[in-house]
């Protein structure tokens, strides 16, 4: 897989790929994160893409930061931020997950200004030793009770049975069988050609984010996403003093 393969896939989008395109859905989803975090006055969101999201947090946080490495995307959510009036509340940054704590250390040097940092379907474009470099430089950034939220992670354990079509049957038929052995076979010729396996990135256990949480000592959690069946939520956060 080349190494700027995500970056040339999004270079094209327009919009955050969610189920629905729509405002009404839009909302809902916004209105289930918002409640996932839970307060706090300062936030900033890694992968904000058109900032369909991003707008909505506005209303609940002081400041909020949004982050992204495509271009068309920033062009659609500076577009959505001018018509909704919300330039006074929300800053875009043109750069990507791995680089943009550069810009913030020399923005805001040893200061920590955020409540929460965020990160929606951004995780699956992200390989092992990148998440954990997302988690280990996110901590330096949090305030003291902030919060990381990683959205919408792709379940490795789940998806496959989504795509089979078992996920919601009771029964495994030959033709669903059938189905994912195939699968499999193609998904294992992809990465034997240096392609990613689907759009969809990589799936992570919430096993793969526990072993992280242990190793900087922070606490994590889960909760299923309820607008998409194969994915989920984890938060990270310091531990709390007895």
């Amino acid at each position: 897989m080349k190494k700027n393969y995500w970056q040339i896939y999004w270079s094209r989008k327009t919009n955050g790929e969610h189920r629905l395109n729509l405002e009404e859905f839009l909302e809902k989803e916004a209105s289930e994160k918002l409640y996932l975090l839970d307060g706090g006055n300062n936030i900033l969101d890694i992968g904000c893409g058109a900032a369909e999201l991003l707008t909505y947090y506005a209303g609940q946080y002081e400041n909020c930061i949004g982050v992204d490495q495509s271009e068309t995307m920033l062009y659609q959510a500076r577009k959505r931020i001018e018509n909704l009036h919300l330039g006074h509340k929300i800053k875009l940054i043109h750069q990507s997950a791995s680089h943009i704590w550069e810009e913030l250390k020399l923005n805001f040097r040893n200061h920590y200004p955020f409540d929460r940092i965020t990160a929606g379907q951004l995780i699956q474009y992200l390989n092992k030793e990148q998440i954990d470099s997302f988690i280990a430089n996110s901590m330096r950034y949090l305030t003291p009770n902030g919060k990381i939220w990683l959205f919408d992670i792709v379940d490795s354990r789940t998806y496959e049975l989504w795509l089979s079509g078992l996920y919601n049957k009771n029964d495994l038929n030959i033709s669903i069988l059938l189905k994912i052995i195939g699968k499999r076979i193609k998904d294992r010729l992809k990465i034997l050609a240096g392609k990613p396996i689907s759009d969809m990135g990589y799936g992570y256990s919430p096993m793969f984010f526990i072993t992280i949480a242990k190793k900087y000592g922070l606490q994590v959690s889960f909760t299923n996403s309820m607008y998409y069946e194969y994915r989920y939520h984890a938060v990270f956060s310091q531990p709390l003093i007895p």
